[in-house]
């Protein structure tokens, strides 16, 4: 028999390497999700010649579209990926970033739906 003892753990047993590429696959989504937001949120907001629908959006509810969708790929990103990159960040901060960047999309919801409905 052999003198060295069975190693458990989470590195040995191959459940906790599944879970670690579980982990990983779901952060690499969500910062797919968050960078196109936000790379289609900027085009929104800064490009004057926009296809389809867009183009017959006024200035400025291109501009509350753009903003709406940068804040929700920015919020995306910070709940899915940021959060569990950088885990000492403070419980407080966090929170006050997550609601400036919800109020900011939301607001931007309600503007651009009532500047259609009006």
């Amino acid at each position: 028999m052999s003198s060295i003892p069975h190693q458990h753990g989470p590195v040995f047993d191959g459940q906790g390497m599944r879970e670690g590429f579980v982990r990983w696959i779901k952060m690499f989504g969500a910062a797919v999700w968050g960078l196109s937001l936000g790379v289609i949120g900027l085009w929104i907001f800064v490009e004057p010649g926009l296809p389809g629908f867009l183009g017959r959006l006024t200035m400025f509810e291109r501009g509350l579209i753009g903003m709406g969708m940068l804040a929700g790929g920015q919020l995306v990103f910070l709940i899915c990926v940021a959060e569990r990159v950088f885990v000492y960040v403070p419980r407080r901060l966090s929170l006050v970033a997550h609601w400036v960047l919800f109020l900011i999309g939301a607001a931007s919801f309600v503007l651009v739906v009532g500047a259609r409905l009006i």
